[in-house]
C-alpha cells in the first residue's frame, strides 16, 4: 500500500506538468527590418504590438524596447517571454531582417 501512494503523487505531478505545457500559446512573430549600419553598430528600437489583456478584457498596445547588440546579423532570432498576450503567458519573437540599400530609411 505503501507503494500506491508514491505511484499516485507521480501522477499528480505528471498531470499538472503536461497542463501547463498546453496552455503556451504560439509565439507572435515578426520581423525587425535594421539597416546594415544598424546591425554593425547596435541599436535600440521599440515594437509596439497589440495584445490580448486579461485585466483590461480587451485588445491593448503594449510597446517595448529591443536592444540589438553591435555585430548581430540578419537573420537573427530573439523570443521575448511575457511580451504576449496575457491570457497565454504569450511571447514576442523577433527576427532580424536586413534592408537593401535602397530601402534604407533616414
Amino acid at each position: 500500500m505503501g507503494g500506491m501512494g508514491g505511484m499516485g503523487g507521480m501522477g499528480g505531478m505528471g498531470m499538472g506538468g503536461m497542463g501547463g505545457a498546453m496552455n503556451m500559446k504560439t509565439p507572435f512573430v515578426t520581423d525587425l527590418k535594421l539597416t546594415l549600419e544598424e546591425l554593425f553598430t547596435g541599436v535600440t528600437k521599440k515594437m509596439k504590438i497589440t495584445r490580448k489583456s486579461v485585466s483590461a478584457g480587451r485588445s491593448t498596445e503594449h510597446t517595448f524596447e529591443i536592444q540589438v547588440k553591435p555585430g548581430w546579423k540578419a537573420g537573427t532570432k530573439l523570443t521575448y517571454a511575457g511580451e504576449g498576450d496575457e491570457y497565454a503567458q504569450g511571447q514576442v519573437s523577433g527576427n532580424f531582417a536586413q534592408l537593401k540599400h535602397s530601402e534604407s530609411v533616414d
